[in-house]
C-alpha cells in the first residue's frame, strides 16, 4: 500500500501544480481585460486549454487509481 500512496500522492501534487498553472493564467486574462488587450486574452485563453485537458486526464487517472486499488474498501475495514 505505501507504493500505492506514493502513487496517489504523485497524481494529486500533478493537479496541484496544474491547479497553480491555471491560476496563473487566469491572474493574466484578469489583467489582459483590465489592460483592453485583446491579443493577450486570447493568447492566454489559448494558453489554458492543454492545463485543462491535462487536469482532466489527472482527475480521470485519480479516479480510475482510486477505484481500481480498493482504497474504498480498505478504509472501511
Amino acid at each position: 500500500m505505501g507504493i500505492e500512496l506514493t502513487d496517489l500522492t504523485q497524481i494529486l501534487e500533478a493537479e496541484i501544480s496544474v491547479g497553480e498553472e491555471l491560476r496563473r493564467n487566469l491572474s493574466a486574462q484578469k489583467q489582459a481585460i483590465v489592460d483592453w488587450n485583446v491579443a493577450a486574452l486570447f493568447e492566454q485563453i489559448e494558453a489554458r486549454e492543454p492545463w485543462l485537458r491535462s487536469l482532466g486526464e489527472l482527475e480521470e487517472r485519480r479516479c480510475r487509481f482510486l477505484n481500481e486499488g480498493n482504497f474504498f474498501k480498505e478504509a472501511a475495514r
